[in-house]
């Protein structure tokens, strides 16, 4: 039951921080910002690459998202079944 708890708070963790990276990803991309204000929007909040490294953080962001939402299905299964109660 614990490592079932633990993991629903990572999943959680995992889920929530990469949809907000992704969300950030997607406003620099089309959002009303001109490339100048994308570059520095992307220096000081999405990491060094440039413009050019934001399709990639954009990649990784959304393997993120899936493996939150995987390892979030993961834990209800556990819970659900009760294997964890038995041992």
């Amino acid at each position: 039951m614990f490592f079932t708890r633990i993991g629903k708070v990572i999943a959680h963790l995992v889920f929530w921080l990469s949809a907000f990276r992704v969300a950030t990803c997607l406003f620099v991309m089309f959002g009303p910002l001109s490339v100048d204000e994308q570059q520095a929007f992307v220096r000081a909040y999405i990491g060094s690459g440039g413009l050019e490294g934001l399709g990639a953080t954009l990649d990784k962001a959304a393997i993120a998202l899936a493996v939150g939402v995987a390892l979030g299905v993961l834990c209800e299964i556990s819970a659900r079944t009760g294997w964890s109660d038995r041992a």
